[in-house]
């Protein structure tokens, strides 16, 4: 019946969105094993990832995006605050400290020489990371080695509609709050 119905689907519906957080994000509190934040903790090491994260990293590995985490987790401080004079600490534009910081960053995350995916089939993922890099990382407290940025939500889209699609809802479609979609047919 229908409700019987609804009520699998939400089932489904929230299991994946818990497993695409824990996969396709980096700042979660406890990553899960083969997710980007597992990936990014573990540099110069084979991982194993799900086929769906695997899929992503296909996609995107050559985007600069999927490199600058390091950068955006620096942004992000920003808007941890409502008052412009505790924000401007973390503003690159009024604070020299951080702009030269966020420089010298880039010069490490837009290099591929210094950071790169290399899929090695089977759902196997090694983050290659430079030293330098590794040295530095530790040194300035930088933890989001990979991060997919904006892309993020349109691979959990479609990690959601693979998850309904998988069993058996095809009927609908899902948008992101951000535009992303994917009709489920």
């Amino acid at each position: 019946d229908a409700k019987t119905e609804r009520e699998a689907v939400i089932r489904i519906y929230s299991k994946a969105c818990e497993d695409a957080y824990s996969l396709f994000t980096w700042d979660v509190e406890e990553p899960c094993e083969g997710g980007i934040r597992y990936l990014s903790d573990h540099p110069n090491q084979t991982v194993n990832v799900d086929e769906r994260l695997y899929e992503a990293l296909s996609l995107a590995k050559d985007s600069p995006l999927m490199y600058m985490g390091p950068v955006t987790a620096e942004h992000a401080k920003i808007f941890q605050y409502s008052e412009e004079h505790l924000a401007a600490k973390y503003d690159p534009a009024q604070n020299p400290e951080v702009m030269a910081f966020i420089t010298e960053l880039m010069s490490f995350v837009g290099s591929r020489d210094h950071i790169r995916l290399e899929l090695l089939g089977n759902n196997q993922v090694k983050l290659c990371v430079s030293a330098e890099f590794l040295n530095y990382a530790e040194n300035n407290g930088v933890e989001a080695l990979l991060d997919f940025g904006w892309m993020k939500n349109a691979f959990i889209v479609d990690f959601l509609a693979a998850a309904l699609t998988e069993k058996g809802y095809t009927h609908g479609y899902l948008v992101s709050y951000d535009g992303y979609g994917r009709y489920l047919e």
